[in-house]
């Protein structure tokens, strides 16, 4: 018998609420994603293949690239910068804090629901700003790089 037990990750998920859910997920997802950019680095390996690769996962601002990838509409959700540690600990501070006041209001399966109908709002809003919107045309906001 074991002196200690590592409970394993259905465990873990099973026994948390769903802004401990949540966090989990995009921080395995951004652990996965750096863990591939770094391999990419120390091998040496093309940079386009992990632009390849980002791009799948990332939403682009041009609709007819967004209708040939509609799962981006959800993937870019847990996409987060891997150059910048502090992208993904600020939002998930925010995920957390903001997260559990309102979970004090109202129930878990709202707030899985606003998550995910916030982030498919603000990738409609994101693609229809780049469109009628010029200056983000020609100078782009930092959107992961």
């Amino acid at each position: 018998m074991a002196l200690f037990s590592t409970p394993n990750l259905n465990q873990l998920l099973r026994n948390k609420d769903i802004v401990f859910r949540l966090i989990i997920i995009n921080v395995i997802l951004f652990l996965i994603i750096s863990i591939i950019d770094v391999g990419f680095t120390l091998f040496n390996l093309p940079r386009d293949t992990f632009n390849i690769i980002w791009n799948q996962l990332s939403l682009s601002a041009i609709p007819s690239e967004v209708m040939s990838k509609p799962w981006t509409l959800i993937t870019y959700m847990f996409m987060h910068s891997t150059s910048n540690f502090f992208h993904i600990l600020i939002n998930m501070l925010m995920l957390y804090w903001f997260g559990k006041i309102f979970l004090v209001f109202l129930q878990a399966k709202k707030l899985l629901n606003i998550y995910i109908l916030g982030g498919l709002f603000g990738a409609v809003l994101y693609i229809l700003a780049y469109q009628f919107v010029p200056m983000l045309r020609d100078n782009p906001p930092c959107l992961g790089w």
